[in-house]
């Protein structure tokens, strides 16, 4: 019987090569997309991190924006606060590092307005820079089991008078004791005295702006607080629209001048603007420290305040740490990371607020 002999060579060396070639590549591929998953990973909870405080920023600041302006609930007053004085102020405001009135900034906002509350009347007695004593009046809303209208120590406390509703001051109430409590005026400098029977209530202010030597930004409520709200903050920004007609309110009694009115009820020539895109206008920070001025004092404020009715607010936020951050337009401040995948873009967020205690027809 005959058999058939298979003889087996193995591989030549050109198969060989390919093969280890093939798998090279192989190989090399599948490191690459490794290594880009592994980049793409190590930067998430960065872009997680810099969106979390941009939600967390824009939060605050839409929340506090929206009630600028809230005021009474009864009394000659009763309304908007936007028809006696400006709500939302170009400036940081406050006892402690305050600009000076003529001062416009688009890097700082100051928002005030009456919290929810019935700690809302009118004084006892004249209230001066000597005599610095609050008592009140017990109104219906007063709580019964309060000496002194629901005020409590540590709140803000707001002055406007009704003859002169323009001029208001703000204080912070220390030391109650049954129906008195001291005022401290959260100034530097002095006010005009106010009498007996002018309208008294609780007041919130909050004063944002960009701290940029620290990166943050921060709130202060106008007496001894100033905190951080969000760091590595690299870019504040707001805006202001408004009626494009000068302001009507507040119109004095007949005879009596005021910044909107001259003696004989005649309004003072100002500016009227050009709507852009809707019922609004652009209005310039220019026009918001350059007159005429209501009020008084620490508290006097540009007339054309009156008239703004939305605020933008543009937020720029970048990565925490530096080996996130590379070079080029889109950093604020360069870092040290030399790859796309390896690092995270400054994160711009912008957004409008229309407060509704802005408009004085409310």
């Amino acid at each position: 019987m005959s058999r058939d002999s298979r003889v087996s060579n193995g591989y030549s060396i050109v198969e060989i090569i390919v093969a280890l070639a093939l798998t090279l590549a192989i190989v090399c591929g599948a490191l690459a997309i490794m290594n880009s998953t592994q980049a793409a990973s190590s930067a998430l909870p960065e872009a997680a991190d810099i969106q979390q405080r941009a939600r967390v920023s824009g939060d605050a600041l839409w929340r506090d924006l929206a009630m600028a302006g809230a005021g009474f609930d009864g009394g000659v007053l009763a309304g908007p606060l936007v028809r006696s004085f400006a709500a939302a102020l170009p400036r940081r405001i406050g006892l402690q590092g305050a600009d000076p009135v003529t001062v416009a900034s688009s890097q700082a906002i100051s928002v005030l307005f009456v919290p929810r509350t019935s700690a809302q009347t009118t004084t006892v007695a004249a209230i001066t820079p000597a005599a610095l004593q609050l008592q009140v009046n017990l109104a219906p809303n007063c709580p019964a089991s309060s000496a002194l209208c629901g005020f409590r120590s540590g709140a803000g406390v707001m002055l406007v008078d009704p003859a002169a509703p323009d001029r208001f001051a703000l204080f912070t109430l220390t030391d109650v004791a049954g129906a008195t409590g001291r005022l401290v005026h959260r100034a530097s400098a002095p006010f005009s005295s106010f009498e007996a029977g002018v309208a008294v209530a609780e007041v919130e202010t909050h004063t944002y702006y960009f701290d940029a030597a620290n990166r943050q930004l921060r709130d202060y409520d106008g007496y001894m607080t100033d905190v951080p709200l969000i760091d590595h903050v690299v870019g504040l920004r707001f805006d202001y629209f408004g009626d494009p007609r000068p302001p009507a309110s507040p119109q004095p009694p007949a005879g009596v001048e005021n910044c909107l009115y001259d003696a004989s009820g005649s309004p003072k020539p100002m500016t009227v603007l050009a709507p852009e895109g809707g019922s609004l206008a652009p209005v310039p920070l220019g026009m918001l420290n350059d007159g005429p001025w209501c009020g008084g004092g620490a508290e006097a404020f540009d007339a054309d305040l009156l008239r703004v009715r939305r605020i933008r607010v543009t937020i720029r936020l970048e990565a925490a740490s530096a080996a996130m951050r590379a070079v080029g337009p889109t950093f604020a401040n360069p870092g040290t990371s030399s790859s796309a995948l390896r690092s995270v873009s400054d994160y711009v967020v912008a957004f409008d607020v229309s407060p509704r205690n802005l408009s004085p027809w409310r």
